[in-house]
């Protein structure tokens, strides 16, 4: 309903006091400090009037485009956390590949592994010269797969069995890990049962890790560290392109024997550089 103009209303010299709920009932007054009000002309009113209309526009707007801001920077941190989430699972996934070569599967462990697992590596033979005992009870076997996959889960390293494809069975294992992330680096370690040696099955799954290593984890260096009495693993990591590059004194003590340690090293660049030269069967990673 439209309000029509008096040609002018007189200011009181002392404002009046009023209660705050007249600010609402009565048009024409205006709070100032406290429940202090003046009325005001017409004309005045109209001009008031207007600019509380747009000053009310113009606040509503800005509440408007803040909710607005708010609900895309949640958006956005809604989709920021998803794309970090994604990222994650997809990096955990590259620690559980199942990567395929002429000859062999590399895949990731499982409990149904045990037996043929706990069969090699109860073998004096197999462990003399490892830093830890020969595997003692089939709960050993479980207890070292349970943790494999808590540690690839962990994006800490990547244990593979080793498959012949040909017949499906296992016949050893092999790993990187002591991975370190931000210096691109990790040790690199292998073991196939007694009756598979010489087949070269050792040079083929440790080829086919460090392809894998250097290309989808993005190493710069993966080092490994023997006995220096094993001298077949020392010629199949030169096979391999690694370079001995030193020898630690009486660094472990296992069963009471103490033994040294050689240790060996190759470079992305190394590796890269050797594809021109003879090599074991290329792979192809699977899933």
């Amino acid at each position: 309903m439209g309000l029509k103009s008096p040609s002018r209303v007189q200011i009181p010299p002392s404002p009046p006091k009023i209660q705050g709920y007249g600010l609402r009932r009565n048009p024409f007054l205006r709070q100032k400090s406290g429940f202090e009000v003046q009325q005001l002309t017409s004309a005045q009113f109209g001009t008031d009037l207007r600019a509380l209309r747009q000053h009310a526009r113009n606040r509503a707007s800005r509440c408007l485009m803040f909710r607005r801001g708010s609900d895309a920077a949640q958006q956005g941190s809604r989709h920021e956390k998803v794309h970090a989430a994604w990222q994650e699972h997809v990096m955990t996934l590259k620690f559980m590949p199942t990567i395929e070569t002429d000859r062999l599967v590399l895949r990731p462990l499982n409990q149904e592994d045990a037996k043929d697992l706990f069969a090699i590596f109860s073998d004096p033979v197999v462990m003399k010269y490892w830093n830890t005992p020969p595997w003692a009870s089939l709960d050993d076997a479980r207890n070292f797969i349970d943790s494999s996959v808590d540690a690839m889960n962990r994006q800490e390293s990547i244990t593979l069995g080793i498959v012949v494809k040909a017949t499906g069975e296992m016949i050893g294992k092999c790993m990187l890990f002591s991975y370190a992330k931000e210096s691109k680096r990790a040790e690199i370690g292998f073991a196939i049962g007694p009756s598979f040696w010489g087949r070269g099955y050792i040079s083929e799954a440790g080829h086919a890790l460090l392809e894998y290593g250097f290309g989808e984890l993005g190493l710069r260096r993966v080092e490994a560290d023997i006995d220096p009495g094993n001298v077949s693993s020392g010629k199949a990591l030169e096979r391999l392109g690694f370079i001995r590059e030193g020898l630690l004194r009486q660094r472990w003590e296992v069963n009471g024997v103490v033994s040294d340690s050689a240790l060996y090293g190759v470079l992305a660049e190394d590796f890269r550089r050797r594809k021109n030269s003879p090599k074991p069967p290329s792979s192809n990673r699977r899933g």
